[in-house]
């Protein structure tokens, strides 16, 4: 990437780190529906319009957030521009505690395991990013490691909602 400071100073090259995102789904309404029946795009990024009815009740959706980035969207779901900096999407630790624990994210459960992986391996972000695998396995469980992992590999998923 170059960079002008000003346009009397030479160009240099700059380079970034790759940024941090937290996905942005949990805690958002972005899904369409109705009450209590979210309605999922399938395939990803087929979004549903106005005037969509509800399958359940037969009323007609209210259009969430997804909807309106869809519409205006002149790519496809998973383009990346080809000089697109690079960056870590990181699901929150204690997420990712509840989701293999089965609990709460709020439960003591989560909390305590939290505490416990912060205080064995350190920071959230080094352990979300380049602790171990078998760092992480011997204090938080093989299916804590497994789900870093597939993290880490881009292949976990969050469903949007609150």
């Amino acid at each position: 990437m170059e960079t002008h400071l000003h346009p009397s100073l030479p160009c240099r090259k700059v380079i970034l780190p790759p940024s941090l995102q937290e996905s942005p789904l949990p805690g958002l309404p972005s899904l369409s529906g109705r009450g209590p029946w979210p309605i999922l795009p399938s395939p990803p990024g087929e979004g549903q319009g106005e005037g969509s009815l509800c399958p359940p009740c037969g009323k007609p959706v209210t259009l969430g957030g997804l909807h309106r980035t869809e519409v205006p969207a002149d790519h496809p779901v998973g383009y990346r521009a080809p000089k697109a900096l690079p960056y870590w999407s990181l699901v929150p630790l204690e997420a990712i505690i509840a989701e293999v624990t089965d609990a709460g994210v709020a439960s003591k459960g989560v909390t305590a395991t939290y505490h416990r992986l912060l205080g064995d391996l350190g920071n959230e972000s080094s352990m979300l990013m380049t602790s171990s695998l078998p760092d992480i396995e011997a204090t938080g469980g093989r299916l804590l490691a497994a789900a870093i992992q597939s993290m880490r590999e881009g292949k976990a998923t969050m469903a949007p909602g609150l």
